[in-house]
This record gives structure tokens, C-alpha cells and sequence, in this order.
């Protein structure tokens, strides 16, 4: 598989805080989320990622607990073909209990870091789409489909 071999494999380095613990995972979740082959499959299989564009990065960022279900957050890279200079799209796509696509916000350099509870935390301010403020925050309600941006100082999260 051509997307696989140009795969950058990396991994979420901040899982001292915010990520789900593995009791409350489903085994075969959790081998899923840490195998970068089957995550891609599943991206392909949902057909979450573009056709038009190649996927060179994909990692499990973390987890989110909304309304009592842990929620899948994927940092997702697709370059965009044919562009003269490297030209990517980069998106946070969130995936169910059942791994269906809920959501999904574009971001430029607004990387995501790390979950607390129903909250994202991100490397920069980013406005969703439809919305007038931004934070580099992203708080989920009503089973992943509403986005609500805050601005929280992230050194008193740090241990």
C-alpha cells in the first residue's frame, strides 16, 4: 500500500494527562487506536480521508469522555496532490464509540495536544467553523457535534 509506505508514523507524546485509561477501553479498541496499519485501514474503510489527496500523517491523539462515551480524537495530515509546493490539509477528526466520523475541523497551526475530559487542548487559538470566537480549547457537547472554543492557560495543567 502506497499510503502506508509514506505514512509518518508518529505518536501523541503527552499522555500524562487527559487520556482514557485502559480499563475503561474495549481491548480490541485499544489494539486498533495503537496499530498505525489498522488505523489507517479504518480512515480508508470510513472514507474519512480524501481520495484526492495523500494521507502522511495519522495518529490517535487521545480520548474524549462526552456524555459518558469515550469519543476517538485523530490528528490527520493529507497533502494535496499536483500543488507545485507541498500543500497539506490538516484536520481533527473525531470518531464515536462505534468509530463513525462526528466531526471534523480544519486547523492550520492549531495542532491538537492533549483531552481532558470533554475538552481539547491545542497548540494555538483556532475558530471553528460557523463561529465568530476562537481558544485554544475546544469543549464537546451533545455526543460530539457541538463545539464550543475557550481560552485556558495550559501551564496550570502541567504537572
Amino acid at each position: 500500500m502506497k499510503i502506508i509506505t509514506r505514512l509518518l508514523i508518529t505518536t501523541a507524546p503527552l499522555f500524562f494527562i487527559g487520556c482514557a485509561s485502559k480499563n475503561n477501553q474495549n481491548p480490541a479498541d485499544a489494539n486498533l487506536f495503537s496499530d498505525q496499519e489498522n488505523l489507517v485501514k479504518l480512515i480508508q474503510s470510513s472514507k474519512i480521508n480524501d481520495k484526492n489527496r495523500m494521507l502522511v500523517h495519522l495518529s490517535h491523539t487521545c480520548d474524549l469522555h462526552i456524555d459518558g462515551k469515550i469519543f476517538r480524537v485523530l490528528d490527520m495530515r493529507e497533502l494535496v496532490k499536483g500543488a507545485q509546493s507541498p500543500r497539506g490539509v490538516n484536520q481533527i477528526i473525531l470518531l464515536n464509540p462505534a468509530h463513525q466520523l462526528i466531526n471534523r475541523i480544519e486547523y492550520g497551526s492549531a495542532r491538537p495536544l492533549f483531552c481532558k475530559d470533554d475538552r481539547l487542548y491545542l497548540y494555538d487559538d483556532l475558530i471553528p467553523d460557523g463561529q465568530s470566537e476562537s481558544g485554544n480549547v475546544l469543549k464537546f457537547s451533545d455526543q460530539g457535534f457541538t463545539v464550543t472554543p475557550a481560552h485556558e492557560d495550559l501551564n496550570s495543567l502541567i504537572p
